[in-house]
């Protein structure tokens, strides 16, 4: 029994020696992706690249409400005429149909609208998403480098609260400017936040659909 009990002392012994030598060779070191990303030039540029996505949707949106806002225009005259009794009935007859045609005029505008509104959205959706993808990966590449240089064996994300809560960091830990001045070493001495996107990149194309003829006047509000 003595024996077994010694035993059961040196195991213990070996385990707390083991645990303290892994916990002496742990090095912790903390980054804010956030930061970094908003430090990166890369995203700076893509800032910009979206921004020019977002002025072209808002010109060709308002270029298509110009078109609706002409064909209501056209809509009530021909209403305003098929309603006019100086008029022979013929003539307010032909009046009426011509409403008819414009009316669905109109409502293909309205569905214009919507559709060219949800491909931009999705566009500009899309485009942040996949950028920002490709930055993230290129920051956590140069952070993991980094990492190792420096010895670091543990590299903690503490600007995502959700994943994971930093309660307390040594400000010396922290390796985020480090990894901001390596992901611009390559900035190009040309770059600014404010160039305009490539003339390559283009917001969706407005499409034109089918609408539904009514009696009704328009919904929309051009």
């Amino acid at each position: 029994m003595k024996t077994s009990i010694k035993s059961l002392i040196a195991i213990a012994a070996f385990g707390a020696t083991a645990l303290l030598a892994s916990a002496q060779t742990l090095k912790v070191g903390t980054i804010d992706m956030n930061k970094a990303l908003d430090g990166y030039w890369k995203t700076q540029e893509e800032q910009a690249v979206v921004k020019g996505y977002e002025q072209r949707a808002t010109e060709g949106t308002e270029r298509i409400m110009s078109e609706g806002r002409a064909a209501v225009e056209k809509y009530r005259e021909a209403a305003e005429q098929a309603n006019n009794t100086i008029l022979t009935e013929e003539a307010r007859k032909n009046a009426a149909q011509e409403a008819q045609r414009l009316l669905q005029d109109v409502q293909k505008k309205e569905q214009e609208i919507q559709q060219f509104r949800n491909q931009a959205v999705q566009t500009i959706q899309q485009q942040v998403a996949s950028s920002r993808r490709v930055l993230l990966e290129k920051i956590t590449d140069v952070a993991s480098g980094l990492a190792k240089k420096k010895g670091i064996t543990l590299l903690v994300e503490k600007s995502n609260a959700a994943v994971i809560t930093v309660v307390y960091a040594d400000p010396g830990f922290d390796i985020t400017d480090e990894v901001i001045v390596e992901l611009n070493k390559d900035r190009p001495a040309s770059s600014t936040t404010g160039s305009a996107a490539p003339a390559a990149t283009t917001a969706p194309a407005a499409t034109g659909s089918s609408g539904t003829s009514g009696t009704s006047g328009p919904s929309i509000n051009f």
